[in-house]
């Protein structure tokens, strides 16, 4: 439901601002100097902590918290100051937050600049990280503390991120994909395989993701066949998982190359 009015708003949080237009259920907790701008919609039970700005087009589901000085829906360097070469102008978009997700403190996600950047649910975002224009982030992903993460890139369900990790720009992280702190992510990352250091090279299968994703043991066998390059994929899972990351290294219309694995493995 809507607040009633800007005044009602003040009488209840008189330390913050909702616009009387944005929809913000009274289950919402809502901390001092929160500003949220008129097109935000919120779900029920969300915790929004001191000084958390939400602007722009913003729907977010339930029971997610947002830490303090998180800025939803700020607006990239592109929006700020077009390049020349962007093709079709930059028409903008939503940003989308599942349920269940944390977001942590001096985070910052920002607005796409023709299409929709997507949490989806059970996302944990660090403390102090970057999150592009046009980024998604698929169910269970856990991006740790000052992670940059590049426009338009995509990390699928399970997906792991450490400490200051960077991907660049139109990077694809595959299902169950682990990438080691500090890396520097310049290549397409396979499903279940974990990646390591500047640049990130191959380093080993994820089993340990896959045993947090429920992976059966003839799925995981599956999966771990795949990345050694050994067999094509034999259960329905798995060829899901990889049905998606073709879309999605396909969409993302970059140019990197995906990350050798297994025997194929190289220092290049």
């Amino acid at each position: 439901m809507k607040h009633e009015s800007k005044d009602r708003f003040s009488a209840a949080f008189p330390h913050a601002f909702v616009h009387p237009d944005a929809c913000v259920p009274a289950s919402t907790l809502i901390g001092i100097g929160v500003c949220i701008g008129p097109t935000v919609v919120l779900g029920e039970s969300n915790v929004i902590c001191d000084g958390v700005s939400i602007r722009g087009q913003v729907h977010m589901g339930d029971r997610n918290y947002i830490g303090s000085h998180v800025t939803i829906g700020g607006f990239s360097r592109q929006r700020i100051r077009p390049s020349p070469w962007d093709e079709g102008g930059l028409t903008g978009g939503s940003i989308e937050i599942g349920s269940d997700c944390l977001v942590f403190e001096h985070a910052n996600i920002h607005s796409p600049m023709r299409g929709v950047t997507k949490l989806s649910n059970w996302v944990s975002i660090g403390a102090y990280c970057q999150i592009a224009h046009d980024v998604k982030l698929g169910s269970y992903v856990t991006i740790a503390a000052h992670s940059a993460i590049g426009g338009y890139c995509i990390v699928g369900s399970f997906g792991n991120l450490g400490l200051h990790v960077a991907l660049y720009p139109r990077i694809v992280v595959g299902s169950l994909g682990m990438v080691g702190m500090k890396a520097a992510v310049l290549h397409h990352v396979p499903p279940g395989t974990v990646v390591v250091g500047c640049p990130a090279r191959y380093l080993k299968a994820n089993l340990r993701g896959m045993e947090r994703a429920g992976f059966t043991d003839d799925e995981r066998a599956d999966l771990m066949s795949i990345i050694e390059g050994q067999t094509l994929s034999q259960t329905a899972r798995v060829r899901e998982i990889l049905s998606e990351f073709d879309e999605a290294v396909e969409s993302s219309r970059s140019t990197r190359k995906i990350l050798m694995t297994g025997n194929k493995a190289t220092n290049g």
